[in-house]
């Protein structure tokens, strides 16, 4: 990297800079740069060693599964939150979790970046493509509202990417089971008991005689 033509670093004065902070806005000289984030080594520290929020693939799925449709909200809220958190950024969170179905794009796009630093392979359009046909299956009479529930784990290959970028030690953090996930378990267990009770028993109020009526003797 080249000096900033009148720039000092911002942590040794007697240096010229040779880059900008995208996070705090400093100069950083060629000490205190980090090439794998694009960012001074003070913010690279002060974020940790990833910029997402990491889940286990299999922990993952089975909250896709339990959380009948609620789970992609909370996890692309989280996602958002931790980007914000790393860039020091302006983004709304909550309205990029509940536009996922657009926002998981550029998401993505987001985690293909950082897994060029780390050379590895780019996620393909696949997954966020799937995901946003299964938002607009989900305001379709069942089966296809059901049907949508299986579009949610085309966010299984960034979950795992995601995964992959986080160093051993986070990923020994949130490893197992937590207290919340077993009540999401419970609660989603019954509210898939209900669904399917609503889909095989006969709807209230119906016809028990069928479209003749009782008849008369």
């Amino acid at each position: 990297m080249e000096a900033i033509e009148g720039a000092v670093c911002a942590h040794h004065p007697a240096t010229p800079a040779t880059g900008v902070c995208g996070r705090c806005g400093d100069y950083a000289c060629r000490a205190c740069w980090d090439d794998l984030n694009a960012r001074c080594e003070r913010c690279v520290e002060a974020v940790g060693e990833t910029r997402y929020y990491v889940v286990p693939p299999w922990r993952a799925a089975w909250m896709l599964f339990v959380s009948v449709g609620v789970y992609p909200l909370y996890w692309h809220y989280k996602q958002w939150a931790s980007i914000k958190r790393a860039d020091a950024s302006d983004i709304w969170p909550v309205a990029r979790a509940i536009f996922a179905g657009f926002t998981f794009f550029s998401l993505q796009g987001d985690i293909n970046t950082q897994s060029a630093f780390r050379e590895k392979p780019p996620l393909p359009a696949a997954g966020p493509v799937i995901f946003l046909a299964g938002g607009a299956l989900s305001r379709l009479p069942d089966p296809f509202g059901l049907i949508s529930n299986l579009t949610q784990f085309a966010m299984l290959p960034a979950v795992s990417r995601i995964y992959e970028l986080a160093s051993p030690e986070q990923r020994e953090q949130v490893a197992g089971m937590h207290t919340r996930h077993w009540v999401v378990t419970v609660i989603g267990l019954i509210a898939w008991v209900l669904v399917i009770l609503g889909l095989i028993l006969p709807e209230a109020g119906g016809d028990p005689y069928g479209a003749g009526g009782p008849g008369l003797y």
